[in-house]
C-alpha cells in the first residue's frame, strides 16, 4: 500500500506537528512519502526535495488582499501530486478540495476543527468557508481529533457519521520533566522568579484578555510579588495596550519565537500553565505540560473536558476571577498542586503516536480494501 500524507503546515504548528509525527510513525508501517506546500517560498516537496516551484503573478496581489493567497497556492501545487497512491492522506481540512483533483485518489481528510466557518466571519466569508469544505464531502473517510469536532461537522456541515472516525493525536515522547536551568540567560529570564505559562497564538478564540485580567487579580493577593507570566508566540497590539493599562507589563514576558527543544524546558520551568481558550478542536499545549509535570488551569470550553477530563482546574472561559483563583490554589497548596500533577501525567499518556498510527493505518487499509 503506498501512500501519500499531504501537508501545508509548519513543524512548530500543531497540524504541522500532527502530519510530521504521524508520518515518522507511519514509515515503519507502509510506503508513505510526505508532500509539504512551502507557502513561504511557493514550492511543493517531496521528503526533503523540491519537486515543483511555482511562481507569483498578478492573481497573488488579489488573493492576498482577500486573505486567500495561501489556500489557492494549496490548490495549484496539488496538481503535481503523482496519482501512483493508494491513499491520499490530506492531513488538514483547509486543503479538502483538493480531493477534487483528477490525479488525487482515494482520499482520507484530518479535520482538525471547522472554526474558520464555526467562529470567526461574516456570513458572506461563512459561505465561502463553507464552500472550501466542500472536498469532505468527496472523501472515502474523515478523520476528526475529538468528539468535539467530529459532532460540529455533522452539525454544520451535514457529513455522514458513518465517514467520521475519531482518532486522537499523541503527545510527543520528548515531553518530560527536563533540566531548564539554560532558560534563565537565553531568554532574559530571573532565576528568582515563579512563572505560569501560555503557549499559542494571540487570536479571538484563544481569550488572552482573560488570561491578563486572572494574572492582574492574581498579582494584587498577598505573596504573589515574585509571581511573573511568560506569554510564547507573541501578543495582539490589543492586548499589549490592556498590559500596559493594568500596570502588569514588567511582570509579562513575551516571547515570539521558541524553538521546538525549549518547549519541554518551558513547561518544566512554569509553577503553573494556564489555557483560557474559548474553543479547541483538541488542544495540544495543556497535555505537553501535564507530561512535563505542570498542572494546568484551562477552560471547560470544547473540546477541553474530553481531552483533560477531571486532570486540570477547569473554568468557564470568561471567568478570569475564578481563573486566578485556580492559579493562586496552585501556587499555595503543596498537596493539591501534587494531585493534579500526578492526574496530569495519567491523563497525558493516554495519548501516543503509537496508538494515532495504529489506527491510522487500519483506516487506510479498509478504505484501500
Amino acid at each position: 500500500m503506498k501512500v501519500a500524507l499531504i501537508n501545508n503546515n509548519k513543524l512548530n504548528m500543531g497540524i504541522g506537528r500532527y502530519s510530521c509525527t504521524l508520518y515518522n510513525y507511519l514509515e515503519n508501517k507502509c510506503n508513505i512519502d510526505h508532500y509539504f506546500f512551502d507557502r513561504r517560498i511557493w514550492c511543493l516537496w517531496k521528503g526533503e526535495k523540491i519537486i515543483h516551484r511555482s511562481k507569483k503573478t498578478f492573481l497573488h496581489a488579489i488573493l492576498k488582499k482577500i486573505r486567500l493567497k495561501n489556500l489557492f497556492l494549496d490548490f495549484w501545487l496539488a496538481r503535481f501530486i503523482p496519482d501512483k497512491y493508494d491513499i491520499y492522506h490530506i492531513a488538514s481540512q483547509d486543503n479538502s478540495l483538493i480531493a477534487y483533483y483528477p490525479n488525487i485518489g482515494k482520499t482520507v481528510i484530518t479535520v482538525h476543527d471547522i472554526f474558520y466557518y464555526t467562529y470567526y466571519f461574516d456570513s458572506y466569508k461563512r459561505r465561502l468557508i463553507k464552500y472550501l469544505y466542500t472536498g469532505l464531502k468527496n472523501t472515502e473517510s474523515i478523520i476528526a481529533v475529538s468528539n468535539k469536532t467530529k459532532r460540529d461537522l455533522i452539525k454544520y456541515l451535514d457529513i455522514n457519521p458513518e465517514k467520521i472516525s475519531v482518532i486522537y493525536p499523541g503527545i510527543d515522547d520528548s515531553f518530560k520533566p527536563v533540566d531548564y536551568e539554560n532558560l534563565y540567560g537565553k531568554y532574559g529570564l530571573s532565576e528568582n522568579a515563579r512563572y505560569i505559562l501560555n503557549i499559542g497564538r494571540d487570536e479571538k478564540r484563544k481569550n488572552i484578555k482573560t488570561l491578563l485580567l486572572a494574572f492582574y487579580k492574581l498579582k494584587k493577593k498577598p505573596g504573589m510579588e515574585d509571581v511573573k507570566l511568560i506569554k510564547i508566540n507573541g501578543l495582539s497590539q490589543e492586548n499589549r495596550s490592556l498590559l500596559k493599562a493594568l500596570h502588569i507589563e514588567n511582570d509579562v514576558k513575551i516571547i515570539k519565537n521558541v524553538p521546538e527543544k525549549d518547549l519541554p524546558k518551558f513547561y518544566s520551568m512554569a509553577e503553573v500553565f494556564v489555557f483560557p481558550s474559548s474553543a479547541e478542536g483538541f488542544g495540544f499545549p495543556p497535555l505537553e505540560a501535564m507530561k512535563c509535570g505542570t498542572p494546568v488551569v484551562a477552560s471547560n470550553a470544547p473540546a477541553m473536558p474530553e481531552v483533560l477530563e477531571n486532570s486540570a482546574i477547569l473554568v468557564e472561559p470568561l471567568d478570569y476571577e475564578r481563573f486566578s483563583e485556580a492559579i493562586h490554589k496552585f501556587l499555595i497548596q503543596d498537596e493539591i498542586r501534587d494531585e493534579y500533577i500526578k492526574k496530569g501525567f495519567e491523563q497525558s499518556s493516554k495519548f501516543t503516536w503509537k496508538k494515532c498510527a495504529k489506527a491510522t493505518f487500519k483506516l487506510y487499509r479498509k478504505i484501500s480494501g
